[in-house]
């Protein structure tokens, strides 16, 4: 069976990397000392753990084109009648999935960073600032640096775990309009339940099946090499 040429673009949308930068920029927030850091810490993982499919529905609603508060707010803002249907567009659904897969997954790497940051060295910083280092240069030379392998874990993570958001895409669009949210597993689901293709399905389920174990083994190699590194 020849692979459809639109299954990469699948793969691609998959790929949430902003998470991971939300979550390092959430991180640096956190981590500096202000009022109230310890609540904001507490509530900063509740999008993580919420289940998917309440997730899910949470954003249906906010992106419903009548009674969403998205609208609501252009409305207030002054734009007359806003009546957007940001699920049902292909210019918006994608966005509105993404901002959503966003917003569920980046509490767990800001609780990642918010670890890896404990364990920067203030030896380090201090030597920095005597330096001449500012903000930029800390995070740039010793920051990164230092955090770097726990960024390497939640890439391989972050990845895995959205590659598999079927609840999340599936409840909210069912991987459209058209294809324009649809990823592996939504795309599979299409093929084995809607199209009654099994035969397609079981193939694409193997692909699929093939880059989670490439994954898994790099996140492994990781864990292995973070081991012998202490």
């Amino acid at each position: 069976m020849a692979l459809d040429p639109t299954f990469l673009r699948y793969g691609l949308n998959s790929l949430v990397v902003a998470q991971l930068i939300c979550g390092f920029a959430t991180a640096l927030l956190l981590n500096l000392r202000f009022r109230g850091r310890g609540l904001a810490r507490a509530l900063i993982i509740l999008p993580w753990v919420c289940p998917g499919v309440i997730a899910a529905i949470i954003w249906r609603v906010i992106d419903d084109p009548y009674l969403g508060p998205i609208n609501t707010a252009l409305a207030w803002a002054g734009l007359r009648h806003p009546t957007i249907a940001w699920l049902g567009q292909p210019a918006t659904a994608l966005g509105a999935v993404i901002v959503a897969a966003i917003w569920k997954g980046t509490p767990f790497s800001t609780v990642m960073y918010l670890a890896a940051l404990q364990g920067v060295s203030t030896e380090v910083l201090e030597a920095a600032t005597i330096d001449g280092a500012g903000a930029w240069g800390h995070l740039r030379h010793v920051i990164i640096p230092q955090t770097m392998p726990v960024i390497r874990v939640l890439l391989l993570l972050t990845t895995v775990w959205t590659f598999n958001y079927f609840e999340l895409v599936y409840i909210m669009t069912q991987g459209g309009p058209g294809d324009a949210t649809q990823i592996f597993p939504t795309y599979i689901y299409k093929l084995a339940f809607d199209q009654i293709r099994y035969g397609a399905a079981s193939a694409y389920g193997m692909i699929a099946l093939l880059i989670l174990l490439v994954f898994s083994l790099l996140y492994i190699a990781q864990l292995n090499k973070a081991r012998v590194l202490e």
